[in-house]
């Protein structure tokens, strides 16, 4: 029976803080997404190979924007003055089996796909862009033309590793932890137990929804993180449900 409450972990890795690149020659290629919003502005910009330079960040600096490959059509990766967290050091396939793959959220949906080709494998709710990062597509919950038949992201994501801003480190797997029926998620981190509200709004009853915190009564803590673009902390690490044969296409006109 799964639980309310969730236990953080130390991140792995060297703690220590990443470079920042604050050169304005670097920054501009940084600060719009592919919304093209005006005004973008970045006070620099960390590339991270860790879960402890991610926490190392986030604890030490004032304002911190999560980006991979700063496709999204919204705006949401447009900086305003923040250090820029960079994920595309990340990029490592960390284990295909049959059902699941796991991988660094920087890696692009080109490479993994190219990846579960070559095993055989396919992951059916891949957004338009093919040069996003996981990490990106399941912060966005982003959805392609194979949602209508799939489903989006959110369906397929089986488990998550997340860096809290409290630099505190949470290894999310669905169906493991629930809401109490009261609305709430405890979590334990390293020096403080912290209760979180499940958000009390309705939720349309559509197939596609990226606007706000996902909420129902008694949900899964991982939908939480899915769909929050980068809010609620930073994405290191994805598993991914995968189709153990990839379908045929047919193309006629």
């Amino acid at each position: 029976m799964a639980a309310c409450l969730i236990r953080a972990r130390v991140p792995r890795g060297e703690p220590r803080l990443p470079g920042i690149a604050r050169d304005p020659d670097v920054l501009a290629s940084f600060v719009e997404d592919a919304a093209h919003f005006p005004g973008g502005h970045a006070a620099g910009i960390a590339t991270i190979a860790s879960e402890a330079e991610a926490a190392a960040l986030l604890q030490s600096a004032h304002a911190v924007l999560p980006i991979g490959a700063q496709s999204s059509l919204t705006g949401g990766a447009t900086p305003m003055g923040e250090i820029l967290l960079s994920t595309q050091r990340l990029n490592r396939i960390l284990e295909i089996g049959r059902e699941t793959v796991r991988v660094e959220a920087g890696v692009t949906l080109t490479e993994l796909d190219a990846a579960l080709d070559r095993a055989g494998r396919y992951y059916p709710p891949t957004p338009t862009f093919f040069g996003a990062f996981v990490g990106g597509a399941v912060a966005t919950n982003a959805a392609g033309a194979a949602t209508f038949k799939y489903g989006t992201t959110r369906d397929w994501t089986q488990a998550l590793t997340i860096v809290l801003p409290s630099g505190d480190v949470l290894d999310v797997e669905r169906g493991a932890t629930r809401a109490h029926r009261d609305g709430y998620f405890d979590i334990e981190l390293a020096n403080r137990n912290v209760r979180v509200p499940v958000p009390r709004y309705r939720m349309p009853d559509v197939p596609k929804l990226s606007a706000g915190y996902f909420a129902r009564p008694e949900m899964d803590l991982i939908d939480l993180f899915i769909g929050c673009e980068g809010t609620l902390g930073v994405i290191t690490e994805v598993t991914l449900r995968v189709l153990p044969e990839r379908p045929a296409f047919c193309l006629a006109f």
